[in-house]
C-alpha cells in the first residue's frame, strides 16, 4: 500500500472522535553484516514498518503503537483507542499541536542508494576494517557494519499535506583482541558509503589492542584525562538528553534551573543540528511537523536552551525547538566544536594522567547531581609527561557531569563523527583534555 495514502486515512478516521491527531509511519530496510573470528559470519537484512497514532480529546492524550500487519484490524484498534481516550484524565499541562509552516528547510543530498540496493558493498567494508585490525597487531577481530535506509510519513490535523522524508546511514564499529582483555575499539558513522573510513577504524582498534598488551598498575583516584572521540561522545550524549525539557520537568537533568548559567568549560560550544551533513537522521521536520533547526545547547560555556516539543514549551513560556517526539523532545545530532590543539598535544599536557578510550554502560548515581559510574573497554593508557607508559585494568570512571563540563581544558582541532551501540545520539566531537577526573576501583578487583 502506498504509506502516504495510508498515512491519510487513519489520520481521517482518527479525526471522526478526536479534537487533534496525528498519524506518523517509518518504513526502514537496514542490511548488516556482522564478523567475528577474522571472517564475515553473517549477514541479515530487515524490513519494517511502524505506524504511530496520537489523538487529542478535550485535553486528553492518547498515544498508541502498532505494526504494519495491525492494519488489518484497525477499526478494532481505533474503537479500543477512543474509549480509553474517554476514560483518560485530562493532561494538567496541555498545548494544542501548533500550526505548520509553509515550508521546510532543504538539507541537501541524503540518501544513497547503494546502501539499499548493494549490501556486499556493505561486506567489502568489513573485509577491509578486519585486514587492517589485523596488520596493525590484533590476533582477533569482530563487529558489524550495518546501513539503513529510513522513509517517513507524517500527517497531523494542522496540516493540509501529508509531509514525507527519506534518507540513508550507515555505521562501522570494529572491535579488535589480542589476548583476553587486551581488546582496542573504532566506531563511524557516515551518511553514505564513501563517508566511512575503515582502514582507519581497523588500524586505531588494531592498535589500541596491541598496546594494551602492555600494562601497569595505577591506583584509582583522581587524573588528568584525554578523551577520546568513542569517550568523548558518551559524555556528550549526557549533555544532549539533560538538554530535554522533558528530562528537566522529570528531575533526571543536571541542567534544571540552570538555563542562561555558565555550565561549562568558556571554549565549549555544542549543537544540535540535524542539518550536518554528517547527521544519522537529517530530519527536515519533528513529530509535530515544525521545522527543524540548528539549536545551540551550549555557547561558549553557557547553557542557552532546553529542547522542546509542544507540552514542554508551555511550561517554560519557550518557543518550539524543532525537536518534538510525541512524549518527549530529544536532540537529533550532537556536535562539539573543534578547538585549536592536536591530539597528540592534549595527550602531552598530561603529567601523569588517562588517556580514555571508550565508556559504556553509565549510570547515574543522581541525576540531578551529575553523578555517575561508567565501564571502562578498549583502553585505558596511564600517561607520565607525555609518554604512554602502558594499560590499566580494573578501573571505572566514576565522576559528576557539571564537574567534567567544568572542568575541560583543552579540545582537539580533529573531529570524528561517533556512533556505536552504546551510545544513543550520534556525535561529532574531537577529543576532549579534562583535568581531574574520578577513577575507581572495578567490583569485584
Amino acid at each position: 500500500m502506498d504509506l502516504s495514502i495510508l498515512t491519510e486515512d487513519l489520520l481521517r478516521r482518527i479525526m471522526g472522535f478526536a479534537d487533534d491527531g496525528a498519524v506518523l509511519i517509518h518504513r526502514v530496510v537496514s542490511h548488516q553484516i556482522r564478523f567475528s573470528g577474522n571472517k564475515i559470519d553473517i549477514g541479515k537484512t530487515w524490513r519494517e514498518t511502524s505506524i504511530s497514532l496520537m489523538m487529542d480529546k478535550d485535553k486528553k492524550v492518547n498515544i498508541l503503537n502498532l505494526s504494519y500487519p495491525g492494519v488489518k484490524n484497525i477499526d478494532e484498534v481505533l474503537e479500543a483507542a477512543k474509549k480509553t481516550l474517554e476514560k483518560s484524565q485530562p493532561r494538567p499541562i496541555y498545548a494544542e499541536l501548533p500550526d505548520p509552516p509553509p515550508s521546510y528547510p532543504s538539507i541537501g543530498d541524503k540518501v544513497d542508494k547503494r546502501i539499499l540496493d548493494r549490501p556486499d558493498l556493505l561486506a567489502d567494508v568489513a573485509k577491509v576494517s578486519i585486514d587492517e585490525a589485523l596488520v596493525s597487531g590484533a590476533r582477533r577481530v569482530s563487529g558489524a557494519v550495518r546501513g539503513n535506509y529510513v522513509e517517513i510519513y507524517l500527517a497531523t490535523s494542522k496540516a493540509n499535506t501529508v509531509l514525507s522524508d527519506s534518507y540513508t546511514n550507515v555505521y562501522l564499529d570494529v572491535r579488535a583482541f589480542v589476548d583476553g582483555e587486551d581488546s582496542g575499539h573504532a566506531s563511524q558513522l557516515a551518511r553514505n558509503i564513501d563517508g566511512l573510513d575503515p582502514e582507519r577504524l581497523g588500524r586505531e582498534a588494531g592498535e589500541t589492542a596491541k598496546l594494551s598488551t602492555k600494562t601497569v598498575s595505577v591506583d584509582p583516584g583522581r587524573y588528568d584525562t584525554v578523551a577520546t572521540p568513542n569517550a568523548a561522545a558518551a559524555l556528550v550524549n549526557l549533555v544532549g538528553n539533560s538538554a530535554s525539557g522533558f528530562y528537566v520537568l522529570m528531575g533526571r537533568s543536571f541542567f534544571r534551573d540552570r538555563l542562561g548559567d555558565d555550565v561549562a568549560y568558556e571554549g565549549l560550544t555544542i549543537n544540535d543540528n540535524p542539518h550536518s551533513p554528517l547527521s544519522r537522521i537529517p530530519r527536515s521536520f519533528d513529530d509535530e511537523a515544525m521545522p527543524t533547526r540548528k539549536n545551540t545547547i551550549i555557547k561558549e560555556g553557557r547553557l542557552t536552551t532546553y529542547l522542546h516539543n509542544r507540552f514542554t514549551a508551555k511550561v517554560f513560556d519557550a518557543d518550539l525547538t524543532g525537536n518534538a517526539g510525541w512524549i518527549m523532545p530529544s536532540a537529533w545530532h550532537l556536535e562539539v566544536s573543534p578547538g585549536d590543539m592536536s591530539r597528540d598535544e592534549l595527550v602531552e599536557e598530561l603529567d601523569h594522567g588517562f588517556i580514555l578510550n571508550n565508556v559504556t554502560y553509565i549510570r547515574f548515581q543522581n541525576h540531578i547531581k551529575g553523578d555517575f559510574s561508567g565501564v571502562i573497554r578498549d583502553g585505558l593508557f596511564y600517561v607520565e609527561n607525555g609518554e604512554i607508559k602502558g594499560a590499566v585494568k580494573g578501573l571505572r570512571f566514576s565522576d559528576n557531569m557539571p564537574r567534567i563540563l567544568n572542568n575541560i581544558v583543552g579540545i582537539g582541532k580533529d573531529v570524528e563523527n561517533i556512533f556505536h551501540w552504546w551510545i544513543r545520539l550520534d556525535v561529532t566531537t574531537p577529543s576532549l583534555l579534562i583535568k581531574d577526573c574520578g577513577y575507581t576501583k572495578a567490583f569485584g578487583l
